[in-house]
């Protein structure tokens, strides 16, 4: 009995010390947390050495407490002291991820990211921190700039004199790379410009190698095992409909994003690849299930004046109609307008005699000095097609407060 009741002494004793441990390190943690909300980084350090032993590691918000104060230390540390302090800092990650595993807080990029930012360290650490989180941790890699840095450096081992790395890894890499800037611009919208910042730079390193001759096989190679994986399928549309876009491979590639993924930019990468290739019909239907399928006024605007475009040339008509639909959805573009008026200043198929075709002229400038109260955008551009329609209008003087019915596809009445 006496040996039982011992037991039973020591588990409430023990319990007790565990329980008043667990709180003491909520408490710390509050009085720590309040130290960095004031701005008290002297207290904060002087009590840091003592807290981190005993409680640092008690809960992932602690954890990004000790970053805080770490990376103040960095902030505001002398030239001698800057790369001893960032080792500390890092060591403090390797704690942070060693303590909880299961993490997502990218520690590996803001590893590499401390390194490079402060200038500490070579390349070659920095660049195994960014491959390392890029390889174990992906789904957390959304810092554009670290994402621009980790390919600039894989660039960079690809140019170098007894590099092994082949165009086909390094394209593998761009496109991957590209995925999630793409994936991370999407679903994070504020770090969209960041994102289209950090994919332009990529492109721009890679501009002469963005060819046909290396796009082509890398993508015949490497359809069939990434045909279900909708960002590489995103990714090799995005680049193949502008550098390759009437080849063969661009449909494949297109149709199956659009398959698994149906967008209006999927759409609209089918939409421009049909009307490199000459099939209009096929063009027609994918721009207008891509302005269907469009979730701004600016995105479908844009890709009905893409189909007015397409149209021109076949069917006047229509593309009038389509233009009005994109002027009526966003009537402050000039662009809309301007395109209209050029409509019309190209329509005197439409003209019976002298007088409907100095109507056609005389509605082409009332377009476009609609477009012209618009903004100055294109007022040079505007400027010149006044001319030009003026000039072509000729004399007007037996018209005047008279009005003027345009038939065929046009059907207006214009007022001298």
């Amino acid at each position: 009995m006496k040996t039982k009741m011992l037991f039973l002494f020591i588990a409430v004793f023990s319990f007790g010390v565990f329980a008043q441990e667990k709180v003491d390190c909520i408490e710390k943690e509050k009085q720590f947390n309040q130290m960095l909300f004031e701005r008290t980084f002297d207290k904060a350090n002087q009590e840091w050495s003592s807290i981190k032993k005993s409680c640092g590691t008690s809960s992932e918000h602690f954890c990004r407490l000790g970053v805080e104060l770490l990376q103040y230390n960095i902030d505001v540390a002398a030239a001698a002291d800057k790369e001893k302090t960032v080792r500390t800092l890092l060591e403090w990650y390797d704690q942070y991820d060693k303590s909880f595993p299961e993490n997502n807080n990218g520690n590996l990029v803001h590893k590499a990211m401390a390194l490079s930012d402060n200038k500490v360290g070579s390349e070659s650490e920095i660049y195994s921190y960014l491959d390392a989180a890029f390889q174990l941790k992906k789904e957390s890699f959304t810092d554009a700039l670290a994402l621009s840095i980790y390919f600039d450096l894989y660039y960079k081992k690809y140019t170098a004199s007894k590099s092994t790395i082949t165009i086909n890894q390094l394209l593998e890499k761009y496109f991957a790379v590209n995925a999630l800037l793409e994936a991370s611009a999407t679903k994070v919208p504020e770090k969209k410009q960041n994102c289209l910042t950090a994919m332009a730079g990529m492109k721009s390193l890679m501009l002469d190698l963005l060819v046909c001759d290396n796009l082509v096989p890398y993508t015949q190679d490497n359809f069939e095992q990434n045909k279900s994986n909708v960002d590489w399928l995103s990714s090799v549309a995005s680049i193949m409909s502008e550098r390759c876009y009437a080849k063969p491979v661009v449909e494949t590639v297109c149709l199956q994003l659009h398959l698994l993924q149906p967008t209006s930019k999927s759409a609209a990468y089918l939409g421009k690849y049909y009307t490199n290739v000459l099939n209009q019909p096929k063009a027609v239907e994918y721009y207008q299930l891509s302005a269907s399928l469009a979730t701004t006024v600016q995105e479908k605007s844009g890709l009905l004046y893409t189909l007015a475009s397409v149209l021109v040339s076949t069917d006047k008509a229509k593309s009038r109609e389509v233009i009005l639909s994109a002027i009526a959805i966003d009537p402050k573009n000039s662009k809309y307008l301007i395109f209209l008026a050029n409509l019309y200043a190209n329509a005197t198929e439409c003209a019976a005699n002298d007088k409907e075709k100095k109507a056609i002229y005389k509605l082409a400038i009332n377009t476009l000095q609609k477009a012209l109260l618009l903004d100055s955008k294109y007022k040079s551009a505007i400027d010149n097609l006044l001319k030009n329609c003026t000039k072509n209008m000729g004399d007007t003087a037996e018209l005047k407060n008279k009005s003027v019915k345009i038939g065929c596809w046009i059907n207006e009445t214009v007022q001298f």
